[in-house]
């Protein structure tokens, strides 16, 4: 009897022993998965971080944009604007310059015929 309790005894030791090493090895892979938990909540933390800071850069980037594009349509309207005022200015001075073309040749005819007159006369 004796002899059984002893057997049953390391059994049950052998099995104790076991538990054990289960345990220990189930609280070894459970702090492991703690550990990659936390890394990987970090990491969430981290990427939840930089995609905000990236959607604010693209809003701000999105504005910037639009901000340029309202100067250069501005700008083009300016420039349409300028051209407008350049061929009125051009096709004014052309007109200018056919008048003192053409006041030239009247006071250059008026010279000569006052010349002849004044020949005329003398």
């Amino acid at each position: 009897m004796r002899h059984k309790h002893s057997a049953e005894a390391s059994q049950l030791n052998d099995v104790i022993d076991q538990l054990k090493k289960n345990k220990s090895s189930l609280e070894k892979a459970k702090g492991q998965l703690e550990a990659d938990n936390a890394d990987m909540t970090n990491e969430l933390k981290t990427l939840s971080t930089a995609k905000a800071e990236n959607e604010r850069r693209r809003k701000q980037l999105e504005n910037s944009i639009a901000e340029l594009q309202m100067k250069l349509q501005e700008s083009e309207k300016n420039a349409a604007d300028s051209t407008d005022k350049v061929s009125k200015l051009i096709a004014e001075l052309e007109n200018i310059s056919t008048a003192l073309n053409v006041a030239e040749n009247k006071a250059s005819h008026a010279t000569k015929s006052t010349g002849a007159l004044e020949n005329a006369t003398c």
